[in-house]
């Protein structure tokens, strides 16, 4: 399945959730703070096992990069293809949100 796009929604228990929305949270704040932007989510799924991480984290927001957003910003082309760090780190955010879903449990209350 190399390359595959994940269309689908996975749902996660709710303290599963939390610790694996934290993780990403805390992992794209290092890299905003270090001018990283342009990187991916890795996941495999091996018999019930949820492997993933953040690759592709090369790519920083130098000057060559600022100038491409500024400029697709200001022709009027529509949303700049180039974001910022905190940009590309909210809508990063926004995307593991939809979908990593947290689903109640029967034991939520003992955590």
């Amino acid at each position: 399945m190399y390359g595959v796009r994940w269309e689908q929604q996975l749902f996660v228990a709710s303290h599963t959730g939390g610790v694996l929305l934290g993780c990403i949270d805390r992992d794209t704040e290092f890299l905003a703070q270090n001018s990283v932007m342009d990187y991916s989510l890795l996941l495999g799924i091996d018999g019930g096992t949820l492997t993933l991480g953040i690759i592709d984290y090369i790519r920083t927001f130098t000057w060559d990069k600022k100038l491409e957003h500024l400029v697709k910003k200001n022709l009027g082309s529509g949303q700049p293809t180039v974001v910022s760090p905190d940009e590309y780190k909210r809508r990063f955010r926004a995307a593991m949100r939809k979908y990593f879903l947290r689903c109640v449990t029967p034991w939520d209350h003992l955590m």
